[in-house]
């Protein structure tokens, strides 16, 4: 067994997790803030700052990045969530020092050209537009969209084609300078390591960034379901309809936290033997997958039902849907032995 060994090194966090059977590193640096900060009329700042950074600094343009990470075997990637951003990388040990240099790079010389974010910006809104063809994506934003109205969690981390248009170069600039900073960095890492490594890390980050505090935003949750609300996405001529029911849930702080797994898992996880699946696929043959699920986040947390019934078996399913989840919640479908199993 891989024990984890937390530590704190000056003001960084970090977590590393010995694994010697190969010669690879997995490491993962997480900034405090992500999508949350973007303004309203800015919406995929964060998202465009973060992609920015692999597409060309003072020492390599964005084909140049690519073409050394291919020469080292190695990966380099950076997200962003509601949030967070990560820079997240794997690498052949012994170009573990030669990945760190990049990323020294990458933040300490980003160029943020104007070319880049105008191929980055016409690449976003022409993947928001393929998305217009996902059913099931278009249930889960309307879903969101309807549940948490104003707040961030309403909205696309990613943006939309308006914000994305009111977004310059000048505003990445100063977001980076804003909020890319050593204050509460967590280092994650895993694999072929070493404390030397770390140390290697905390180093380039320290010669990076600034030290300055970002400041917390403050985003209320506030969410009102009472009685049902359905909200209708029209996809002329489809054979499927792709629905959500659902409601805000508990977080992953409270007490019960992993009780509510283990039922939620018996209940309609992804495992076939779930009572949600044995119902609507396996009995009823309305749909090849029928499951719940838990969004969890930092602010609120969503549980819901998803399947994907033809047309005319979708009012029964969701009439079914309903009946279950009742008779889940008193306590009356799911038994011993499927907890005992999801348990497993």
């Amino acid at each position: 067994m891989n024990i984890p060994s937390w530590q704190k090194t000056g003001q960084f966090d970090t977590i590393m997790v010995s694994k010697k059977d190969l010669p690879m590193v997995n490491f993962i640096f997480i900034f405090p803030f992500g999508a949350d900060r973007d303004p309203i009329e800015k919406q995929g700042l964060t998202n465009m700052t973060g992609d920015l950074l692999l597409r060309g600094c003072k020492s390599m343009n964005r084909i140049q990045i690519e073409d050394r990470l291919d020469e080292l075997g190695g990966s380099l990637n950076i997200y962003t969530g509601f949030h967070s951003v990560s820079i997240e990388g794997q690498i052949l040990k012994r170009n573990f020092p030669s990945m760190i240099e990049i990323v020294q790079e990458i933040l300490s010389a980003s160029t943020f050209a104007e070319s880049q974010l105008e191929d980055l910006r016409n690449e976003t809104i022409a993947q928001l537009q393929l998305r217009l063809d996902d059913d099931q994506g278009l249930a889960k934003t309307a879903f969101n969209n309807h549940l948490f109205q104003d707040h961030v969690y309403s909205r696309e981390i990613v943006g939309n084609a308006k914000t994305l248009h009111n977004i310059t170069s000048d505003d990445v600039k100063e977001h980076f300078k804003k909020y890319f900073t050593l204050d509460r960095i967590k280092i994650g890492f895993s694999g072929d390591v070493s404390n030397a490594m770390i140390d290697l890390s905390i180093l380039a980050l320290s010669k990076s960034l600034p030290e300055k505090t970002i400041p917390d935003p403050i985003q209320p949750v506030s969410v009102q379901c009472t009685g049902k609300t359905l909200i209708f996405v029209d996809k002329p001529e489809r054979s499927q309809t792709h629905f959500y029911i659902g409601h805000p849930t508990q977080g992953l702080q409270v007490p019960h936290a992993y009780d509510f797994l283990v039922f939620k898992t018996a209940f309609a996880g992804s495992l076939f033997q779930a009572k949600y699946m044995q119902e609507i696929r396996v009995k009823r043959g309305w749909s090849y997958g029928a499951y719940g699920s838990s969004d969890h986040r930092k602010l609120a947390s969503t549980f819901y039902l998803y399947t994907f019934p033809k047309n005319e078996d979708t009012a029964n399913a969701i009439e079914t849907s309903l009946k279950l989840y009742q008779q889940a919640q008193a306590g009356t479908l799911v038994e011993q032995a499927d907890i005992d199993f999801a348990k497993n």
